[in-house]
């Protein structure tokens, strides 16, 4: 919220005064992407089931996928590390290999994959 400019700002507070599912859903997200930036799992069971009870079908649909996937979830909230190097390659390796598609074999591949 700290990002928004003035009109934006402005916007947000209309949309949560016109609404109490806006103004809730919104402090749920909030909360949620504070204990992402935090990496803090204390209040995620909590948060969970006040997001199940909120009864806004896409938060409801968003915190089944999170259940879904409750020990990795949690883990990738408490846990400093992060796959962003490996799949910063895998990007750029993919890239390399689209912009040559068709026209080369591996071994050009393999040539312009060592030489970036």
């Amino acid at each position: 919220p700290h990002d928004l400019d003035e009109e934006q700002e402005g916007i947000r507070q209309r949309l949560c005064q016109h609404s109490a599912n806006i103004q809730n859903a919104y402090s749920l997200i909030q909360e949620f992407l504070g204990m992402i930036r935090t990496r803090t799992t204390e209040a995620f069971d909590d948060w969970l089931t006040r997001s199940q009870n909120s009864k806004i079908p896409e938060l409801v649909s968003f915190v089944n996928s999170l259940r879904a996937d409750y020990a990795a979830v949690k883990a990738a909230l408490s846990r400093p590390e992060s796959n962003a190097q490996c799949e910063g390659q895998i990007n750029r390796l993919k890239f390399i290999k689209h912009s040559m598609y068709g026209r080369a074999n591996f071994d050009l591949l393999r040539l312009r994959v060592l030489a970036t």
